[in-house]
């Protein structure tokens, strides 16, 4: 009677050994741990690899959304069509440095960040709900176009060289506890034109900052992070053999 008991300890020894084959391979897939997806180079930065990648990598090389340009002495990523430098990458604290292309040539910058804070791309990447391109910046400024000029409200804050007579901009600041309330009550006359982050989670914007201060913030730049989700596969294919 001990035969069938030993024949199916075998069986099971067999097929749980074939299944920790094929979630290795999986996960090698998955995190790109394979010789087709080497580091490389992109202008002043080194060792860059997922989830960044070339546009001549072979399909499954990091992710499209952090896709970067490369030049002898530049590396740019495009985000919703606006061209951002990547100054830095920090993959310890999962997060990269960007600045608007834009922004070195003006003297009265606007920003060509269009995100609300609720519109960063999500996808559905096997078991796992991704979220991209998401600043981790704490402080914030929006940039709004209003038909009149807006008086005795002190958070609107103008942004003189591109207003106009019949159009005014102005600038309001905000931290990540205020950000709806801020857009969802605007005056009449006013409407959301763009958004900017300002630095990262430790940087402090003073409540009464000017625009010509939100102009330096934003030739300084800001912090994205990678992509971030729950339900990794990594995850249910571990549980799953448990």
């Amino acid at each position: 009677m001990a035969i069938p008991g030993a024949y199916a300890h075998a069986v099971q020894a067999l097929a749980t050994g074939i299944l920790f084959v094929v979630v290795s391979l999986v996960l090698d897939h998955v995190e790109g741990r394979h010789h087709k997806c080497p580091s490389f180079s992109c202008g002043h930065l080194k060792g860059v690899s997922a989830p960044f990648r070339q546009a001549a990598d072979p399909p499954g090389c990091g992710s499209k959304s952090y896709e970067l340009v490369c030049s002898d002495t530049n590396a740019t990523i495009l985000i919703d069509n606006a061209t951002y430098h990547v100054n830095e990458i920090n993959y310890d604290y999962r997060r990269f440095w960007v600045v608007d292309a834009n922004i070195a040539g003006s003297t009265c910058p606007l920003p060509q960040w269009n995100h609300l804070l609720d519109q960063y791309k999500r996808k559905v990447s096997g078991h796992r709900i991704e979220i991209e391109l998401a600043p981790g910046a704490y402080n914030h400024a929006y940039f709004v176009r209003c038909s009149r000029e807006v008086k005795d409200n002190g958070i609107y804050r103008p942004v003189t060289c591109a207003s106009s007579n019949y159009s005014f901009i102005y600038v309001l600041l905000s931290s990540d506890s205020d950000n709806a309330g801020y857009i969802e009550s605007l005056e009449p006359s006013c409407g959301y034109l763009a958004m900017t982050p300002l630095g990262d989670w430790s940087t402090t914007v003073p409540r009464n900052a000017s625009y010509e201060d939100v102009k330096k913030f934003m030739r300084e730049g800001f912090a994205i992070r990678f992509i971030y989700g729950a339900g990794s596969i990594n995850e249910c294919l571990m549980d799953s053999i448990r």
